[in-house]
């Protein structure tokens, strides 16, 4: 979901909970491991963007939840889900 304000890789519902979902992927850990480019700047800009996706798409009586998905590629594969990183 692409706006001005950020986009958003992912937009997920499950269980009465709406998640806003970014996806970082690294091929090696040269630059850290993936889900630490999820700064706070990063994070208002999902906020941001996850608010503009409420009005236009209204979704009352869920909770809201912002989330990383982080992939490391390489000799050494890995996915990590991290729920709730607000």
């Amino acid at each position: 979901f692409k706006t001005v304000c950020g986009e958003i890789d992912i937009v997920a519902e499950k269980k009465q909970i709406l998640y806003f979902i970014e996806v970082k992927t690294r091929s090696n850990l040269n630059k850290g491991k993936p889900y630490e480019a999820v700064n706070k700047r990063k994070i208002d800009h999902m906020y941001k963007a996850a608010n503009y996706f409420l009005l236009k798409y209204p979704h009352k009586n869920y909770r809201l939840r912002l989330a990383v998905i982080s992939i490391l590629l390489g000799a050494k594969k890995e996915v990590e889900f991290y729920d709730d990183i607000s």
